[in-house]
């Protein structure tokens, strides 16, 4: 009998412990569902359908996306064939149209460059390509900052080949990367995974003790029990951060809100990867640019309340207004060092007209707001062509 209750009351414990994080588990997942069509709704506010329909599809495709820890540049990507998105040969880049390794332009950058979103053929390199007819390589890769691009250039280079133009294209992530809360310790550079790779490192010697396993489960197990409670006490106020921290939510807390001299650091290693990638580019006789990428802040795009407040604190954008002016100082800097590298230095912050229905979010664009920038670097191009 007093078996019999003791079961009883263990019976009642675990439903008592179990029952809230489950609970949690069965919003989250409806949550999400609702989430995904409001997406769709606040997208179907400032873009046209049919690219909405496109981007989703892809989007989608996208989840199939999958990256492999590559010695000095982070991450590199995995091959990859689909309807829309293709990561093809020994670089594992994205495939472009007019694609080919030698003597072509060489586009480096994040997902942007890569194209998240779009079709193969409908990224920023693609459409540059059937407008100049030049053949092309896109080398962007998701979540890249400028220092991971100067790496990635430095490998190809040195495999022996030789680019006719060299294209960066930064801003966006070398903010991401460098105020993100998690590393507001760290001197620059860095990168938003570091933390993971580290924690990877750190407990490498211990993956073949049973003891490891059983204190990692443990930790586990004890993390999905209190969650929903973290949760509650952060939805009433009485703890600060939420228990669901996204990148996003680290650089909304971040110190260069109120750091100068780290937001001047951000901006400073942004133009020096930019320096000595042009220096690279001088030593081989390729041309080089240096762009400033556009975000939705940067263009003052008047669709700013139909997207922004539905995904980002004002914090952020209050960071963007902070480090975007600083960059473009350090590319006016850069005047007094070097006439021919501060030549090669463009401010595309504003090369997306405001009242142009294009942005996805704060930077990745639909295939017509990848067409915008493809014609700028264009005509860019050409003009200085005729000037030299």
């Amino acid at each position: 009998m007093n078996l019999k209750i003791v079961l009883i009351n263990i019976l009642f414990l675990f439903a008592f412990l179990l029952t809230p994080p489950y609970a949690l588990g069965f919003y989250k997942f409806f949550k999400n569902i609702n989430k995904a069509q409001l997406e769709k709704n606040t997208l179907l506010n400032h873009l046209d359908k049919k690219d909405v329909d496109k981007m989703l599809l892809v989007k989608e495709e996208e989840k199939d996306i999958e990256f492999l820890y590559k010695s000095f540049i982070g991450w590199e990507l995995l091959k990859k064939k689909g309807k829309y998105v293709n990561i093809l040969g020994d670089y594992k880049t994205r495939q472009s149209s007019n694609q080919y390794l030698r003597e072509s332009t060489w586009f480096f950058g994040g997902s942007t460059i890569f194209g998240l979103g779009v079709s193969d053929m409908e990224t920023i390199p693609s459409h540059y390509a059937a407008l100049s007819e030049e053949k092309v390589m896109n080398f962007g890769v998701p979540d890249w900052d400028s220092r991971q691009s100067l790496n990635k250039l430095m490998n190809v280079i040195g495999d022996g080949y030789t680019p006719k133009k060299i294209i960066f294209y930064d801003g966006m992530n070398d903010i991401m990367h460098h105020c993100r809360e998690d590393l507001n310790k760290e001197k620059l550079p860095h990168h938003n995974r570091q933390l993971v790779f580290s924690e990877a490192i750190k407990n490498q010697d211990s993956t073949n003790n049973i003891f490891f396993h059983l204190q990692y489960n443990i930790s586990n197990f004890k993390e999905f029990l209190i969650r929903p409670y973290q949760l509650f006490f952060y939805k009433i106020g009485l703890v600060e951060n939420s228990p669901y921290i996204s990148s996003d939510q680290l650089i909304i807390q971040s110190s260069c809100l109120n750091d100068p001299d780290r937001a001047n650091l951000v901006a400073k290693h942004l133009i020096n990867n930019w320096y000595v990638a042009y220096q690279i580019a001088k030593s081989k006789n390729i041309s080089f640019l240096g762009v400033l990428q556009p975000n939705l802040y940067s263009t003052k795009s008047i669709y700013y309340d139909y997207m922004i407040d539905k995904y980002r604190s004002p914090n952020f954008k209050k960071i963007i207004n902070i480090i975007y002016p600083l960059i473009k100082k350090e590319m006016k800097n850069a005047c007094k060092y070097s006439l021919k590298f501060c030549d090669s230095l463009i401010d595309g912050s504003n090369w997306i007209p405001s009242s142009e229905k294009v942005f996805m979010d704060t930077c990745h664009l639909t295939s017509k707001g990848n067409l915008i920038i493809a014609e700028t670097f264009d005509k860019l191009i050409n003009l200085k062509e005729i000037e030299n």
